[in-house]
């Protein structure tokens, strides 16, 4: 389990993992902590990555706007996805909601390493719900950074006016917070890994059919895969490069048709 601070620790090395970019949130109006979040997926971690807005004298449009060179970051595991998932479901939505007045408004989860990510309602901040990353010295047991990303509202118009923008009535339907709690309940489905399961079982018959197939067509072209200790063959060619030229599409697609 890995997180990093604004000073980029836990930088994570290349690897064979499958890494995946997902959603990011804004709100360069927030008066409690502009930022921007970001959700993205790294091999069987959830990544929750925060870069603070830059002074208002250097923004300009979009992700300009934040410092990129500056981020905090904490590595989510299944466990902790789901410890988050529970916390939000059970004690910051029925707040939100309206059907509870209890006053736990805020759910953390930690690592070792003294990160410590937390989802609250606003109540503690006066503000929107929001998401919050704090930063333990584990010698001291010292505060030594924080950061907090506080959610916009999604809302529709109704009965603009044709040609006006600014016209009609503006209702706020969600907290976008429940965007980011969908997200992170896609995320500890599929680190269970069994729609990844069923879908090699579903292209298995076809996936062996065309291995079989292209097997074949290397022995008719003397090219061996050869055998090797690593994990992945190592392939090695038999005949010279001048009658490799020869091969082409057209013979590929009739040896797979057989």
């Amino acid at each position: 389990m890995a997180f990093g601070d604004k000073n980029n620790y836990g930088k994570k090395t290349a690897s064979s993992s499958a890494n995946t970019f997902g959603q990011k949130f804004y709100n360069i109006d927030s008066k409690v902590d502009p930022s921007m979040l970001t959700v993205n997926f790294f091999g069987q971690l959830v990544e929750i990555k925060f870069n603070p807005a830059l002074p208002v004298n250097k923004r300009k449009e979009g992700e300009s706007s934040y410092d990129l060179d500056s981020e905090s970051r904490m590595f989510l595991p299944r466990h902790l996805i789901r410890a988050l998932i529970f916390g939000f479901d059970k004690f910051i939505d029925p707040i939100l909601k309206g059907t509870s007045k209890s006053e736990n408004t805020e759910v953390s989860v930690n690592t070792t390493k003294g990160a410590i990510l937390t989802i609250g309602t606003g109540k503690k901040y006066n503000c929107n719900p929001y998401v919050k990353l704090e930063l333990i010295n584990t010698d001291t047991w010292q505060l030594e950074y924080s950061i907090l990303h506080e959610f916009t509202d999604n809302a529709v118009v109704l009965n603009r006016e044709e040609g006006k923008i600014d016209s009609g009535e503006e209702v706020v339907f969600e907290n976008k917070i429940y965007e980011f709690i969908d997200t992170l309940r896609q995320a500890e489905m599929a680190l269970s890994f069994g729609m990844a399961h069923s879908v090699k079982e579903a292209m298995n018959y076809n996936m062996n059919y065309i291995k079989e197939a292209l097997g074949k067509f290397l022995e008719t072209q003397g090219i061996s895969t050869g055998t090797s200790t690593s994990k992945r063959p190592k392939r090695t060619i038999n005949t010279p490069v001048a009658e490799q030229a020869d091969i082409n599409a057209d013979e590929i697609a009739a040896e797979l048709e057989k």
